[in-house]
Formats: C-alpha cells, structure tokens, sequence
C-alpha cells in the first residue's frame, strides 16, 4: 500500500513544478501566428505536457549523451600511439576546416588510442561525412559510440 502511495506522490508532485518552460516554449511555437500561417489550437489532456515535461527533464539530466555514431579514422596502440594519433587529429582538422574542432574525440580504450569524429544521431547522418572523409582517410569506419547529442537547431546557439 504504502508503494502504491509512493508511487502516486511521484507522478503528482511533478504536475505542479515550475519547471516547464522548455515544454511552454514548445507549445508556445505551436501558437505563433505571426506572418499569416494561421491558427493552430492544442486540445489535449494535461497527461500529456507532464509526460513531455517529465521526459525533457529525463535528458536534461543525461546531459545530451546518447547512442549514436562517430566516424572512426584512426586507431592503434604502441609506444608512439599518442603522437600518432595527434597527427591524424591535426591532418584532419587541416583537410577539414569547416569541421568542428570540438567534435574530434581522441580516447583511450586500453590498449588502443583512438580518434573519432563527428555526434550523429544515425548511421544515415553518419554516411553523409563518411564518403567525404574515407577519400582522405582510407581506413576510417562508421562506428557505434556514446555521443553528445547535437543541437537540432545550430543556428540558435
């Protein structure tokens, strides 16, 4: 019973915070009739904004990292790994420029020093840069990897 109670406080008490700005801000984008697009009218149960209220703040809270896909174009281990692998890093950003320096991860996954580029959300994203780049590094592959989810809006950053 006492569960079953528990359980209930946790699904209420939600209803009433004040944390749905990000939510509102949705909404409201629904609403705007500015430049003649017209009207549209949000008829729903408020189940609903606390389900995406509650799923918001779930990612908020993971920060943004997720499954996804990064373009792999250099592994290996030895004692001169570490400084290869800062030269792929740099003879990519140098064939690359418009690329984000920020998205290129060198890691280590014992015994191996890699270097990753690119946060796609799918193997199609992925595939996009991939045909650019396996021109210039013959031996990258599309890899499955944790990444930092990328804006879907860039522009607003």
């Amino acid at each position: 019973m006492m569960i079953r109670f528990l359980f209930i406080i946790w699904l209420v008490v939600p209803l009433f915070s004040q944390a749905q700005s990000d939510t509102a801000s949705i909404f409201m984008l629904f609403r705007d009739t500015t430049g003649g697009k017209g009207t549209v009218n949000i008829h729903q149960d408020p189940l609903i904004r606390f389900l995406i209220d509650r799923d918001i703040e779930i990612h908020q809270r993971q920060r943004g990292i997720k499954d996804g896909y990064r373009i792999q174009i250099f592994s290996s281990f030895g004692n001169d790994s570490r400084d290869r692998s800062r030269d792929a890093r740099v003879r990519f950003l140098t064939k690359f420029p418009d690329f984000d320096p920020v998205r290129v991860y060198s890691t280590y996954e014992p015994p191996f020093i890699k270097v990753r580029v690119g946060d796609y959300r799918n193997r199609q994203e992925a595939l996009e840069d991939y045909r650019e780049i396996n021109k210039s590094f013959p031996d990258s592959y599309i890899v499955k990897s944790r990444i930092n989810y990328p804006s879907l809006y860039p522009e607003k950053e």
